[in-house]
Protein backbone atom coordinates (compact mmCIF):
# COMPACT_ATOMS: atom_id res chain seq x y z
CA UNK A 1 0.00 0.00 0.00
CA UNK A 2 3.06 2.32 0.78
CA UNK A 3 4.20 1.71 -2.60
CA UNK A 4 1.39 2.53 -4.36
CA UNK A 5 0.92 5.66 -2.83
CA UNK A 6 4.30 6.77 -3.50
CA UNK A 7 3.90 5.85 -6.99
CA UNK A 8 0.22 7.87 -6.83
CA UNK A 9 1.97 10.72 -5.29
CA UNK A 10 4.61 10.80 -7.80
CA UNK A 11 1.96 10.62 -10.93
CA UNK A 12 0.28 13.68 -8.74
CA UNK A 13 3.25 15.99 -9.20
CA UNK A 14 4.59 15.00 -12.63
CA UNK A 15 0.24 15.44 -14.43
CA UNK A 16 -0.63 18.50 -15.50
CA UNK A 17 -2.64 16.83 -18.64
CA UNK A 18 -5.94 16.10 -18.74
CA UNK A 19 -8.15 14.61 -21.81
CA UNK A 20 -11.15 16.70 -22.61
CA UNK A 21 -12.40 14.09 -25.21
CA UNK A 22 -11.22 10.53 -26.02
CA UNK A 23 -12.82 8.46 -28.43
CA UNK A 24 -11.06 5.77 -29.95
CA UNK A 25 -14.23 3.49 -31.81
CA UNK A 26 -13.69 0.02 -29.88
CA UNK A 27 -17.02 0.36 -27.60
CA UNK A 28 -18.92 -1.59 -30.32
CA UNK A 29 -21.92 0.67 -30.79
CA UNK A 30 -22.40 3.66 -33.26
CA UNK A 31 -22.39 6.57 -32.74
CA UNK A 32 -20.60 6.52 -29.55
CA UNK A 33 -22.57 7.80 -26.61
CA UNK A 34 -23.04 11.53 -27.36
CA UNK A 35 -22.00 11.26 -30.25
CA UNK A 36 -24.36 12.53 -33.72
CA UNK A 37 -24.32 11.86 -37.56
CA UNK A 38 -26.12 13.31 -40.15
CA UNK A 39 -25.51 12.62 -44.53
CA UNK A 40 -27.97 13.45 -47.02
CA UNK A 41 -27.42 10.19 -49.01
CA UNK A 42 -28.88 7.39 -47.01
CA UNK A 43 -27.32 4.54 -48.47
CA UNK A 44 -23.53 6.08 -47.12
CA UNK A 45 -23.95 6.87 -43.57
CA UNK A 46 -20.58 7.20 -41.38
CA UNK A 47 -20.46 4.04 -39.26
CA UNK A 48 -17.78 1.43 -37.96
CA UNK A 49 -15.07 -0.20 -40.11
CA UNK A 50 -16.56 -3.44 -39.33
CA UNK A 51 -19.94 -2.26 -40.41
CA UNK A 52 -19.02 -0.01 -43.64
CA UNK A 53 -16.95 -2.70 -45.10
CA UNK A 54 -18.90 -6.17 -43.47
CA UNK A 55 -17.39 -8.71 -45.50
CA UNK A 56 -15.00 -7.42 -46.99
CA UNK A 57 -11.80 -7.91 -44.89
CA UNK A 58 -9.07 -5.97 -47.17
CA UNK A 59 -11.00 -3.09 -46.73
CA UNK A 60 -11.51 -3.74 -43.11
CA UNK A 61 -7.53 -3.89 -43.04
CA UNK A 62 -6.79 -0.62 -45.08
CA UNK A 63 -9.26 1.10 -43.32
CA UNK A 64 -8.59 0.08 -39.83
CA UNK A 65 -6.34 2.13 -37.96
CA UNK A 66 -5.94 1.16 -34.24
CA UNK A 67 -8.48 -1.91 -34.38
CA UNK A 68 -11.86 -0.51 -35.23
CA UNK A 69 -12.73 2.80 -36.91
CA UNK A 70 -15.04 5.34 -37.70
CA UNK A 71 -15.16 5.27 -41.78
CA UNK A 72 -17.94 6.81 -44.31
CA UNK A 73 -17.71 4.80 -48.35
CA UNK A 74 -17.66 6.52 -51.47
CA UNK A 75 -20.84 6.83 -53.72
CA UNK A 76 -20.84 7.73 -57.30
CA UNK A 77 -23.87 10.06 -56.35
CA UNK A 78 -23.40 13.28 -54.16
CA UNK A 79 -23.12 12.89 -50.53
CA UNK A 80 -22.50 15.15 -47.50
CA UNK A 81 -21.80 13.50 -44.08
CA UNK A 82 -21.08 15.12 -40.67
CA UNK A 83 -19.55 12.85 -37.82
CA UNK A 84 -19.96 15.48 -34.64
CA UNK A 85 -18.60 14.76 -31.23
CA UNK A 86 -20.12 15.68 -27.86
CA UNK A 87 -20.41 18.92 -26.76
CA UNK A 88 -17.01 19.40 -24.54
CA UNK A 89 -15.42 22.38 -22.12
CA UNK A 90 -11.74 23.97 -22.12
CA UNK A 91 -12.53 26.44 -19.31
CA UNK A 92 -9.78 26.25 -17.24
CA UNK A 93 -7.07 24.91 -19.45
CA UNK A 94 -3.70 26.91 -20.49
CA UNK A 95 -3.43 25.15 -23.52
CA UNK A 96 -5.03 22.48 -25.49
CA UNK A 97 -4.53 20.62 -28.85
CA UNK A 98 -7.61 18.61 -30.79
CA UNK A 99 -5.80 15.11 -31.98
CA UNK A 100 -6.66 12.41 -34.27
CA UNK A 101 -5.65 9.68 -36.97
CA UNK A 102 -7.04 9.35 -40.93
CA UNK A 103 -6.69 7.57 -43.67
CA UNK A 104 -7.93 8.91 -47.11
CA UNK A 105 -7.29 7.88 -50.44
CA UNK A 106 -4.49 10.37 -52.27
CA UNK A 107 -6.10 9.91 -55.95
CA UNK A 108 -9.27 10.15 -55.65
CA UNK A 109 -9.71 12.88 -52.73
CA UNK A 110 -6.37 14.73 -53.11
CA UNK A 111 -5.16 14.41 -56.72
CA UNK A 112 -8.57 14.35 -58.69
CA UNK A 113 -10.45 15.78 -55.73
CA UNK A 114 -13.34 14.22 -56.27
CA UNK A 115 -13.88 14.78 -52.26
CA UNK A 116 -13.19 16.50 -49.22
CA UNK A 117 -12.79 15.30 -45.73
CA UNK A 118 -12.28 18.45 -43.28
CA UNK A 119 -12.24 18.94 -39.37
CA UNK A 120 -14.39 22.22 -38.17
CA UNK A 121 -14.77 23.47 -33.96
CA UNK A 122 -18.22 24.83 -33.69
CA UNK A 123 -17.60 27.45 -29.98
CA UNK A 124 -22.00 27.37 -29.58
CA UNK A 125 -22.89 24.20 -29.09
CA UNK A 126 -22.76 23.06 -33.29
CA UNK A 127 -24.64 26.47 -34.50
CA UNK A 128 -21.71 27.64 -36.25
CA UNK A 129 -18.38 25.88 -37.66
CA UNK A 130 -14.79 27.13 -38.90
CA UNK A 131 -12.58 24.90 -40.26
CA UNK A 132 -9.72 24.12 -39.05
CA UNK A 133 -8.25 21.34 -40.80
CA UNK A 134 -8.59 19.75 -44.58
CA UNK A 135 -6.90 16.76 -46.23
CA UNK A 136 -6.45 18.88 -49.11
CA UNK A 137 -3.74 20.91 -47.59
CA UNK A 138 -2.62 17.75 -45.42
CA UNK A 139 0.58 17.18 -46.55
CA UNK A 140 1.22 13.81 -44.84
CA UNK A 141 -0.95 11.30 -47.72
CA UNK A 142 1.43 9.81 -50.21
CA UNK A 143 1.23 8.62 -53.46
CA UNK A 144 2.64 5.62 -54.72
CA UNK A 145 3.59 6.88 -57.85
CA UNK A 146 1.92 3.63 -59.99
CA UNK A 147 -0.63 5.75 -61.72
CA UNK A 148 -3.10 3.65 -60.62
CA UNK A 149 -5.64 5.09 -58.14
CA UNK A 150 -7.58 2.05 -57.00
CA UNK A 151 -3.80 0.74 -55.44
CA UNK A 152 -2.94 3.72 -53.16
CA UNK A 153 -1.16 3.51 -50.14
CA UNK A 154 -3.87 4.54 -47.64
CA UNK A 155 -1.34 5.49 -45.41
CA UNK A 156 -2.47 6.50 -41.70
CA UNK A 157 -1.75 10.32 -40.48
CA UNK A 158 -1.33 12.12 -37.52
CA UNK A 159 -2.71 15.39 -36.93
CA UNK A 160 -2.28 18.11 -34.07
CA UNK A 161 -4.05 21.05 -34.30
CA UNK A 162 -3.85 23.89 -31.94
CA UNK A 163 -7.04 24.90 -30.18
CA UNK A 164 -5.33 27.92 -28.28
CA UNK A 165 -8.13 30.32 -29.93
CA UNK A 166 -10.95 28.39 -28.06
CA UNK A 167 -9.06 28.27 -25.09
CA UNK A 168 -12.10 29.35 -22.44
CA UNK A 169 -14.83 28.34 -23.82
CA UNK A 170 -17.02 25.63 -22.59
CA UNK A 171 -20.31 24.97 -25.68
CA UNK A 172 -17.76 23.16 -27.86
CA UNK A 173 -17.93 20.60 -30.41
CA UNK A 174 -15.37 19.32 -32.85
CA UNK A 175 -16.77 17.57 -36.31
CA UNK A 176 -15.54 15.54 -39.32
CA UNK A 177 -17.46 16.51 -42.74
CA UNK A 178 -17.21 14.36 -45.94
CA UNK A 179 -18.19 15.73 -49.19
CA UNK A 180 -18.00 13.85 -52.54
CA UNK A 181 -19.29 12.22 -55.89
CA UNK A 182 -17.33 9.22 -56.59
CA UNK A 183 -14.69 9.68 -54.50
CA UNK A 184 -13.10 7.16 -52.11
CA UNK A 185 -13.64 5.74 -48.46
CA UNK A 186 -12.15 7.28 -45.39
CA UNK A 187 -11.47 6.44 -41.96
CA UNK A 188 -10.75 8.71 -38.31
CA UNK A 189 -9.52 7.19 -35.32
CA UNK A 190 -7.92 8.06 -31.72
CA UNK A 191 -10.34 11.44 -31.68
CA UNK A 192 -8.42 13.27 -28.45
CA UNK A 193 -9.02 16.79 -27.01
CA UNK A 194 -6.08 17.21 -24.50
CA UNK A 195 -4.06 20.17 -22.63
CA UNK A 196 -3.14 21.63 -19.71
CA UNK A 197 -5.07 23.03 -16.85
CA UNK A 198 -4.24 26.06 -16.38
CA UNK A 199 -1.96 26.73 -12.71
CA UNK A 200 -3.87 29.84 -11.30
CA UNK A 201 -1.49 29.38 -7.93
CA UNK A 202 -2.68 32.96 -6.78
CA UNK A 203 -6.54 32.06 -7.04
CA UNK A 204 -6.15 28.16 -6.05
CA UNK A 205 -4.24 29.63 -2.99
CA UNK A 206 -7.18 31.04 -2.06
CA UNK A 207 -8.64 27.57 -0.90
CA UNK A 208 -6.93 24.71 1.07
CA UNK A 209 -8.06 20.84 0.80
CA UNK A 210 -7.45 17.93 3.03
CA UNK A 211 -6.45 15.35 3.74
CA UNK A 212 -4.54 14.52 0.15
CA UNK A 213 -4.77 11.71 -0.18
CA UNK A 214 -8.33 11.04 1.36
CA UNK A 215 -10.16 7.72 2.18
CA UNK A 216 -13.60 9.68 2.91
CA UNK A 217 -14.60 13.47 3.64
CA UNK A 218 -11.74 15.74 1.96
CA UNK A 219 -12.48 19.08 4.11
CA UNK A 220 -12.15 22.61 1.95
CA UNK A 221 -11.57 26.21 3.61
CA UNK A 222 -12.68 28.67 1.74
CA UNK A 223 -9.48 31.24 2.79
CA UNK A 224 -11.21 34.31 1.45
CA UNK A 225 -15.04 33.15 1.87
CA UNK A 226 -15.37 33.09 -1.86
CA UNK A 227 -18.71 32.68 -2.99
CA UNK A 228 -19.17 28.83 -4.80
CA UNK A 229 -20.77 28.13 -7.62
CA UNK A 230 -20.22 24.72 -8.08
CA UNK A 231 -17.63 22.26 -7.60
CA UNK A 232 -16.67 19.17 -10.06
CA UNK A 233 -14.64 16.35 -10.05
CA UNK A 234 -13.48 14.76 -12.80
CA UNK A 235 -10.79 11.81 -13.64
CA UNK A 236 -7.70 12.48 -15.62
CA UNK A 237 -9.47 11.56 -18.98
CA UNK A 238 -11.42 14.55 -18.27
CA UNK A 239 -14.72 12.04 -17.46
CA UNK A 240 -17.13 13.99 -14.83
CA UNK A 241 -17.62 11.97 -11.95
CA UNK A 242 -19.54 14.52 -9.66
CA UNK A 243 -20.84 17.61 -9.85
CA UNK A 244 -22.01 19.70 -7.25
CA UNK A 245 -24.44 22.89 -7.14
CA UNK A 246 -23.87 25.26 -4.51
CA UNK A 247 -26.39 28.10 -5.65
CA UNK A 248 -23.72 31.03 -4.87
CA UNK A 249 -22.92 30.08 -1.45
CA UNK A 250 -20.59 32.29 0.76
CA UNK A 251 -19.03 29.28 2.29
CA UNK A 252 -15.96 29.01 4.51
CA UNK A 253 -15.64 25.25 5.15
CA UNK A 254 -17.06 22.63 3.57
CA UNK A 255 -16.79 18.62 3.27
CA UNK A 256 -16.82 16.67 0.44
CA UNK A 257 -17.57 12.57 0.43
CA UNK A 258 -15.36 10.90 -2.06
CA UNK A 259 -15.85 7.57 -0.61
CA UNK A 260 -17.56 6.79 -3.95
CA UNK A 261 -14.56 7.13 -5.94
CA UNK A 262 -11.96 4.51 -7.03
CA UNK A 263 -9.01 4.50 -5.55
CA UNK A 264 -6.39 7.10 -8.20
CA UNK A 265 -6.06 11.02 -8.81
CA UNK A 266 -8.69 13.26 -9.94
CA UNK A 267 -9.36 16.89 -10.66
CA UNK A 268 -11.23 19.06 -8.09
CA UNK A 269 -12.26 22.32 -9.83
CA UNK A 270 -13.80 24.61 -7.71
CA UNK A 271 -16.65 27.54 -9.62
CA UNK A 272 -17.03 30.67 -7.96
CA UNK A 273 -17.94 33.67 -8.74
CA UNK A 274 -14.30 35.39 -8.53
CA UNK A 275 -12.60 32.80 -10.64
CA UNK A 276 -11.77 28.76 -11.20
CA UNK A 277 -9.45 27.14 -8.91
CA UNK A 278 -8.16 23.43 -9.73
CA UNK A 279 -6.37 20.88 -7.64
CA UNK A 280 -5.25 17.59 -8.05
CA UNK A 281 -6.64 15.16 -5.33
CA UNK A 282 -5.95 11.49 -5.15
CA UNK A 283 -8.58 9.27 -3.17
CA UNK A 284 -7.09 6.30 -1.26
Amino acid sequence: MRKLLLLLMINYLSISNAQVLNEDFEGGVFPPTGWTTDNTNPSRPWGLTTTIFDGDANLQNTYNINGTSAAIDWIAANNDANLISPTFSLVGYSSANFNFNVIVGWSYMINQDLGDLVAKVSNDGGTTWTQVWSEDTETGFTDDNDNNPDSDLYNTVAVTIDMTSYLGQSNLKVKFQYTGNDADAVSIDDIVVDGNLSSNTFFTSNFISYPNPVSSNLSINNLNNNVINSITISDLNGRTIENIKYNNMDLANFEINTSNLNSGIYILRIDSQEGIATKKIIKR
